[in-house]
């Protein structure tokens, strides 16, 4: 279901925040993930949905599969379909103060019809 190969990654003009880092997570396995801060545990989850490499700069090696997809060579639409993110704090992963367009949210960022988006929403 996930599987990384010698993973690295650095930001732009900065020290390496993962070095090598090889994990494969089967169906029906549950991860913890936890670690003091600072120690990649947002740049590693960062790298499973996608957002390293299309929307955050950094230098990437190595190469992260989430349901046999290769990450670096995938869209973020079709990423979402596969990997998400929930944030430690409710505030940073909420968007809106407006139900309806809290749930418009998701709908909207997998490009569906307006039509459809509505209906979701029902």
């Amino acid at each position: 279901m996930i599987k990384i190969e010698d993973l690295s990654f650095s930001y732009s003009n900065a020290k390496p925040v993962l070095k090598e880092i090889n994990l494969e997570i089967k169906k029906g396995e549950f991860i913890l993930l936890t670690g003091p801060t600072g120690c990649g545990k947002s740049t590693l989850l960062k790298c499973l949905n996608g957002i390293i490499p299309h929307e955050s700069s950094g230098e990437m090696r190595g190469s992260v599969h989430i349901n046999g997809i290769e990450t670096k060579s995938s869209s973020m639409k079709e990423l979402s379909q596969h990997a998400g993110m929930v944030f430690q704090s409710p505030d940073d992963q909420i968007f809106s103060t407006v139900v309806e367009d809290e749930v418009a949210f998701g709908p909207e960022n997998l490009l569906l019809t307006r039509e459809e988006i509505e209906k979701r929403i029902e």
